[in-house]
């Protein structure tokens, strides 16, 4: 029987090819029906063709959704619908080849993936805990991570560029290696500060849920131990300088021309909040949700979590419209804005946003400083 079918393209090649009813269900897509394709596909070129259709959903919820409030978890959770499957896949084909069932393990996401902010940026963000402390089956429980790894990769989603990600051997650990590695790597003159931030907002993917909480347990006694951490994560901080000046001016790169709004804006949000969080035990990793903790809790008042949370949705709503645009164009997807092409109103609640941070940063100082 004759069938009409198309070409789907990324990045100007080929990628797959789509028939006619395929390409009707992508254009109506909805959450539910995007959640139930994912479950049904059968390999990871499968996979991967389904995932092409993520941007479209993405911009089709966006244009009904109320709030970014709204939009960010429900993002979130699509990315780890993706990820949930491909992690099925990968241990089915590894378990197929190797014969022999893994030792217990569970796998964390971390960072952006943890925080729902990765907007339409595909990132890995990932870490194992092997409940096994024999060096052999460790050494295939990294490999099994690896794999898992590369098949994230042939979907679509990048290794994080800070070296959290499953293509990393030192990021699959038994649960003694990582209680050696927090006992060193939190202490006074923290070293890799973005790797360890990156790991302290984790929460539970996939796998031994017990043993997640167990490592959980243990890193959270640890931060209860050294109170210090709060005042050496925003002695960090407080060397970071937002992209505007003193007169008003963004301040770019030099190279884009643009700004790198996660890095320098976004993140600086996350991080002074991440700080408050370690201090106050709170164990909700996105910002928002602990903005709001940390009101009731009397850390902050009211006025100041608004304001934060005005200026972090500000942020996360210019680069959500920039990926919007950078894939209408074909362009690779980043968190480069250029601040002069901005309208109006956006530039002004920009320069807004990076104030509010500015001030944030002020009464972090004066709350673990003195």
């Amino acid at each position: 029987m004759n069938e009409d079918y198309a070409v789907i393209v990324n990045k100007k090649k080929p990628a797959g090819i789509v028939s006619k009813a395929e390409l009707s269900a992508l254009i109506s897509e909805t959450s539910v029906t995007f959640a139930a394709s994912i479950a049904a596909v059968s390999s990871i070129q499968e996979l991967k063709v389904r995932v092409l259709a993520f941007p479209a959903l993405f911009s089709n919820y966006m244009n009904n959704a109320h709030s970014l409030s709204e939009l960010t978890p429900k993002l979130a959770n699509w990315h780890r619908i993706i990820k949930k499957r491909a992690f099925e896949l990968a241990l089915t084909d590894f378990e197929n080849s190797d014969n022999n069932p893994l030792p217990n393990f569970c796998i964390t996401s971390a960072g952006g993936n943890a925080l729902a902010e990765l907007g339409l940026s595909f990132m890995q963000s990932n870490a194992m805990i092997i409940a096994s402390d024999n060096k052999k089956e460790i050494a295939r429980c990294r490999k099994f991570a690896l794999h898992f790894s590369e098949v994230l990769a042939q979907i679509g989603y990048a290794y994080n560029n800070n070296g959290v990600s499953l293509n990393n051997p030192s990021m699959a650990k038994s649960v003694e290696e990582w209680q050696r590695y927090y006992s060193h790597a939190l202490a006074k003159n923290i070293s890799n500060v973005a790797e360890i931030r990156t790991l302290l907002d984790s929460v539970y993917f996939c796998g031994d849920e017990e043993l997640y909480w167990d490592y959980r347990a243990a890193l959270t006694a640890l931060l209860q131990e050294r109170r210090f951490i709060p005042r050496e994560l925003l002695a960090h901080q407080k060397r970071v300088k937002l992209p505007i000046s003193d007169y008003e001016y963004f301040v770019t790169d030099g190279v884009n021309e643009g700004i790198d709004l996660k890095s320098h804006a976004l993140d600086f949000i996350t991080n002074l909040t991440q700080i408050y969080a370690i201090a106050a035990e709170i164990s909700h990793t996105d910002t928002p949700r602990r903005l709001r903790h940390m009101v009731r809790v009397g850390l902050i008042p009211e006025k100041l979590s608004q304001d934060i949370i005005f200026a972090y949705e500000t942020i996360i709503n210019i680069i959500i419209h920039e990926h919007l645009e950078q894939q209408y164009r074909n362009l690779p997807i980043n968190f480069y804005v250029n601040p002069n092409k901005l309208s109006v109103r956006a530039s002004k609640q920009l320069k807004l946003a990076l104030h509010i941070s500015k001030s944030y940063l002020n009464v972090a100082a004066v709350k673990f400083e003195g």
